[in-house]
């Protein structure tokens, strides 16, 4: 569970330290986020790909909003508040689904939306786990928050796909909503940024009311919990409060098909009781039958298997990674001011000695459950020397007195029967928690653990690897370790939110009617020609084993990776098997068995066999297929008839003769898509393709105030933080450079 302390920020990229500007934005109006009555399913997975943000309308109706919006401003006054940005004015706290009966009606109404339901489904997977149930109530004076993601990037899926799983909240407005009660704000196109959001996003935050309309009351906007957004401030004075219902999804964990490598992502304050983990949309939406008590806490501490994340695990993860709330600080508050548990003896949460390399949460937690330990034990000795105490009193009475049938009974047989009775209560609690114990212990999450594959990801060393780089915004990236089922539609989030494989996927559906009218070497030689002249300011990148960005320059990769992005953008069918083959090569890299000779050699020949046999032409897979039906025909014929057949006369290929030009092809349907002249090629924008090896003038230390700058060459570039390793000609060297603080070294004759 540990990310930092590992160092998996390096070993687990999938993505980059990507810069963003506003270039980057992605709509320009809230109308543009909304969901419309014509969308499929499918283009409301592409929307939120895009944008990362999305508004449903009418997703509860007026009577459930105006009910519940009444019953929270009721409790806002009797309950706990919790932690929220710019708190003034501002209240929110944990709402249990036992609450009020207009809460499961609230779950109810969102699953019978059939567009809301499929749509959130194909988002983040089927029957999506809850991580956040809240409110948040906004009052008049209630100042603009700062602009924020809920996870952060260093700890998200932004760029650590397979180590933190996305997450969606909705926010659903109580009460018609304008602009100035503080209407949320977000900037579309934001969620694959690690940096740069805060300078321009200012200038292009749209309103989910817009600036002059209204956030209809129970229309709901789905955000990707990365994307940047803020609330408003509250300036509209004498409007009702603004009560804003929140619930945020998550993938379920993938405890029970194969392997969890992924963990929540960092940062997120998950608003959601303790009792309320471990359970997905389904148990809400169900809660009647599904979430009553007992069941409902034991699945949250994962003593019931449930579809959600347990409190248990996500707990261990935030104290192993020192997540928000779980810092040295807050410890101390948790402490001092809240007097520790409430359910135990101040005492027992005091004077605690323990040290811990993981944090100081988990010293504390470890040094409470060790006091508790002991102090049950003194408990239990005391209590078990009184119980003896009074066997043997009563025992005496009995005998002194003539009662019941003591008085009949030895004293040796009276004392067996007294430690017979003491062994078999004992006898069966050990019992017992041996068998716990030993489930526990061969269970595949305890054997994952053990062999460090739960909730991380595979590394391997590679020998001589090409030269790194750092991926730039409009360069081509080849994604494999996308491609899952486990991902959701998260495995294609590049395709549609990464600028440069945007611009690829609608170039090669620009081209592509006209690529399926051309001959076999015809589209080999358009495929040529469209990547020289794509590459003319991109790049085509892969990621290798040891997560560095590479460039790919082998001109039959290129050739393939061309060939099946035109054919697809034509043939949905295709496109699907062949994502299901990724799917499944995938998992021989990710899944449980993926160090099984299984895994490691027979599958994936098996299933680069399915891969070849559909990227490859229909004519060639005929030509194939004669070929060796002619060969089976050969060899099953006697001498004389193979005279006759197969030395008489010329055998001409019925594939082969297919292929022969009869008749020419209209080209006036590709004519009109046909590529403009190609300039000559030049790097975009300065330094922004520079790669391990080469030569460049480095600025020591980034100290501008200094201002040295010394020849070296680039020794790594670092995906994660978009830095570079330099190698000074002096001997010197720097690490972790920005691209800001690196030049390329030019020299002049």
């Amino acid at each position: 569970m540990f990310f930092e302390r590992d160092n998996r920020q390096y070993t687990d990229t999938t993505y980059y330290h990507r810069s963003c500007t506003g270039d980057d934005i992605t709509a320009t109006s809230h109308h543009e986020l909304m969901i419309q009555d014509n969308f499929t399913t499918e283009d409301s997975v592409q929307h939120m790909l895009t944008h990362g943000a999305s508004i449903y309308p009418n997703l509860i109706t007026n009577e459930t909003a105006t009910e519940l919006r009444d019953w929270i401003s009721r409790e806002n006054k009797i309950r706990e508040g919790w932690n929220v940005i710019e708190s003034q004015n501002r209240y929110t706290w944990g709402i249990d689904i036992n609450m009020h009966p207009m809460i499961q009606t609230f779950w109810k109404e969102l699953a019978s939306n059939e567009k809301f339901l499929n749509g959130v489904q194909a988002i983040v997977g089927p029957d999506p786990a809850i991580i956040e149930l809240t409110a948040i109530t906004s009052s008049f004076g209630a100042t603009e928050q700062y602009l924020h993601s809920d996870v952060v990037p260093s700890g998200s899926a932004v760029k650590f796909s397979r180590a933190f799983v996305p997450s969606y909240s909705l926010f659903v407005p109580l009460q018609d909503t304008t602009y100035d009660m503080g209407s949320t704000k977000v900037c579309p196109g934001s969620h694959l940024c690690s940096a740069g959001a805060d300078d321009y996003c200012d200038d292009y935050n749209l309103a989910m009311s817009g600036t002059d309309g209204v956030w209809r009351m129970g229309s709901g906007a789905l955000l990707n919990q990365q994307i940047f957004h803020k609330g408003t401030a509250f300036t509209q004075k004498g409007a009702q409060d603004r009560v804003v219902l929140i619930a945020t999804f998550a993938p379920r964990p993938n405890y029970r098909n194969g392997l969890e490598t992924r963990m929540i992502g960092q940062g997120g304050s998950y608003s959601l009781l303790w009792n309320q983990w471990g359970h997905s949309m389904s148990d809400f939406v169900h809660a009647d039958k599904r979430m009553t008590e007992p069941q409902k806490t034991l699945r949250s501490l994962g003593l019931i298997k449930g579809n959600g994340w347990n409190f248990i695990s996500t707990l261990s993860m935030r104290i192993a990674n020192e997540d928000t709330e779980m810092s040295s600080d807050d410890l101390e508050e948790f402490i001092e001011e809240g007097v520790g548990f409430s359910f135990l003896p101040t005492s027992w949460q005091t004077d605690i000695d323990e040290v811990s390399e993981i944090s100081e949460w988990h010293a504390f937690l470890f040094g409470v459950l060790k006091k508790v330990e002991s102090e049950l034990n003194r408990v239990y000795v005391i209590a078990l020397g009184v119980y003896l105490l009074l066997i043997f009193l009563w025992t005496i009475v009995q005998r002194a007195f003539g009662l019941g049938n003591k008085r009949k009974l030895s004293t040796s047989y009276t004392i067996v029967r007294i430690f017979f009775r003491i062994a078999t209560t004992h006898g069966l609690v050990v019992v017992l928690a041996w068998l716990a114990l030993n489930v526990v212990e061969d269970s595949n999450w305890a054997k994952a653990i053990r062999a460090r594959k739960a909730f991380r990801i595979p590394v391997a060393d590679v020998d001589n690897p090409p030269p790194s780089t750092i991926p730039y915004r409009m360069d081509i990236l080849f994604v494999p370790h996308y491609a899952s089922n486990y991902l959701a539609s998260y495995g294609r989030i590049i395709d549609f939110a990464h600028p440069g494989n945007a611009y690829w996927k609608e170039i090669t559906n620009r081209y592509a009617p006209g690529y399926a009218t051309l001959s076999i070497d015809l589209q080999r030689d358009f495929c040529f020609t469209l990547i020289d002249w794509v590459t003319i300011e991109r790049r085509f990148l892969k990621l290798d084993k040891e997560r560095f960005w590479t460039l790919v320059d082998d001109e039959d990769e290129l050739q393939k990776f061309c060939r099946r992005e035109l054919m697809i953008s034509f043939n949905p069918m295709l496109e699907s098997m062949l994502r299901q083959i990724d799917s499944l090569h995938s998992e021989t890299r990710f899944g449980l068995f993926r160090e099984t000779v299984m895994q490691t050699e027979i599958i994936p020949d098996f299933i680069q066999n399915w891969d070849t046999l559909l990227m490859s032409p229909l004519n060639d897979r005929e030509e194939e297929d004669n070929s060796k039906r002619l060969k089976l025909k050969l060899f099953a014929t006697t001498p004389k008839q193979m005279t006759q057949m197969s030395f008489s006369r010329v055998i001409h290929s019925r594939g082969r003769a297919e292929r022969l030009p009869r008749t020419s092809t209209s080209m006036q349907a590709f004519l009109s898509r046909s590529l403009p002249p190609k300039p000559s090629r030049m790097e975009p924008d300065d330094g922004v393709w520079l790669q391990e090896g080469d030569k460049v003038e480095a600025l020591y230390q980034c100290d501008y105030e200094r201002n040295n700058w010394f020849p070296g060459t680039i020794t790594a570039a670092i995906p994660n933080e978009g830095t570079f390793d330099i190698a000074y000609d002096d001997g010197d060297t720097d690490e972790a450079l920005s691209n800001d603080c690196v030049q390329r070294l030019y020299r002049y004759s």
